[in-house]
């Protein structure tokens, strides 16, 4: 006589230590994060003041240079590539093709980050530069960078010749009475706006924790 078939169960019966859990964590060594911006203090963005740029016209843009891992040499220079992990650092060597310093880099499948300090880069990273550009209007542009995330994917990725006529709207420099102030130039717009950088600056520092970023 054939034995009948018992399915598997799996055990319920075991019961998670939410105790050691809570203890685990109280036992680290880490304070409480503080910070000394309020909320009531963040400026508003008045984004319906806001006007349109152009990328090629805000940045001077280069591409990475491409070093296999089988060819990386480890030290201390940050490495950037295509990655949502660790804002795209992949790795730390001492050998690389170049050094830049202080850029957003706008990766391939279109997420952007601000670099403090030098770095070098593969080839799946641009890096954008703008000398009015600082820390804090850098961290304010690549979250307006990467807004444009969804238009890029593994079979369309963000090279240079993709992304560069890309439109952004961003705060603009106006006088007292509240007018545009124009460029005769038009070295950033078509209609002669200029991107309003200490107004960039000085929204992200109101923001709490703002006095955090290094």
């Amino acid at each position: 006589m054939r034995a009948e078939f018992q399915p598997l169960i799996a055990d319920t019966r075991y019961i998670p230590d939410w105790q050691f859990m809570e203890d685990y964590i109280k036992s680290l060594h880490s304070e409480p994060i503080t910070t000394t911006r309020g909320a009531a203090e963040s400026l508003s963005l008045g984004v319906d003041k806001w006007e349109e740029f152009r990328v090629r016209n805000l940045f001077d843009i280069t591409r990475g240079q491409r070093l296999i891992a089988d060819d990386r040499e480890q030290g201390k220079l940050s490495y950037f590539s295509a990655s949502q992990d660790n804002n795209g650092c992949t790795d730390y060597i001492s050998n690389p093709l170049f050094v830049d310093k202080d850029a957003l880099i706008y990766d391939t499948f279109g997420d952007c980050y601000y670099v403090s300090g030098e770095f070098t880069a593969s080839d799946e990273i641009s890096i954008l530069h703008n000398t009015n550009m600082t820390e804090k209007s850098g961290l304010f542009i690549a979250t307006i960078m990467s807004a444009n995330k969804y238009k890029y994917a593994f079979g369309r990725k963000a090279f240079q010749n993709k992304f560069i006529d890309n439109i952004i709207k961003l705060p603009i420099q106006r006088d007292v009475f509240g007018n545009p102030v124009i460029d005769p130039d038009k070295k950033y717009s078509d209609k002669g706006y200029i991107p309003d950088w200490d107004f960039m600056e000085r929204y992200i520092d109101s923001l709490p924790y703002s006095d955090k970023i290094a």
